[in-house]
């Protein structure tokens, strides 16, 4: 089901303030100011789709990211009890940091992405949760692993939006769910 089929537009948009929306960002180029944010200008279909490189890019990189999130979150906990000689009810604390800092993650990096451009954010936020893999390795107290925690967080939860926009803003809404699945 598509929400224009309804009369809708996604995000509950009226048509106005799609039309404004659109307004604006030819007016934006139009005065010669590039837009930070790429968008395309075709919904693509699966197959095409499926036949680029950015797609490719995208789906490797998240799924990297949710490869190491997956084997970080699993020996996380066991890690830092081991390391630090602390119960596992302590060492799950760092894990809790991780989720509250992804959190965070979502909303600010999700605001400066349109100021700075997803790409970019989306290459920082894998930058910083390299760092923190780093820091977590030789952690041996808890205000590295507090540390850690932090920029591993936000880094992840900076991903999760930006991966999302950019294959939409790639690809467009049209076929969205059927790529994202592909991923």
């Amino acid at each position: 089901h598509r929400p224009e089929e309804k009369g809708q537009l996604p995000d509950g948009l009226s048509p106005e303030a799609t039309r404004a929306y659109e307004d604006q960002l030819r007016a934006t180029a139009a005065a010669g100011r590039p837009s930070r944010v790429y968008v395309t200008p075709v919904s693509w279909e699966v197959g095409p789709a499926l036949r680029t490189a950015s797609f490719w890019f995208l789906a490797f990189s998240y799924g990297i990211n949710v490869l190491v999130l997956q084997a970080v979150n699993t020996h996380q906990v066991a890690l830092v009890a081991e390391k630090l000689q602390v119960s596992l009810v302590v060492a799950s604390a760092s894990l809790a940091i991780v989720g509250l800092a992804s959190l965070t993650g979502r909303f600010v990096f999700g605001a400066m992405a349109d100021r700075v451009g997803q790409q970019m954010i989306y290459v920082f936020c894998f930058a910083i949760q390299v760092v923190a893999v780093l820091i977590v390795t030789q952690a041996r107290d808890f205000t590295l692993l507090t540390v850690y925690g932090i920029l591993y967080g936000a880094g992840y939860g900076g991903v999760i939006p930006m991966f999302a926009a950019l294959l939409a803003n790639y690809f467009g809404p049209r076929r969205f769910a059927t790529l994202r699945g592909w991923v």
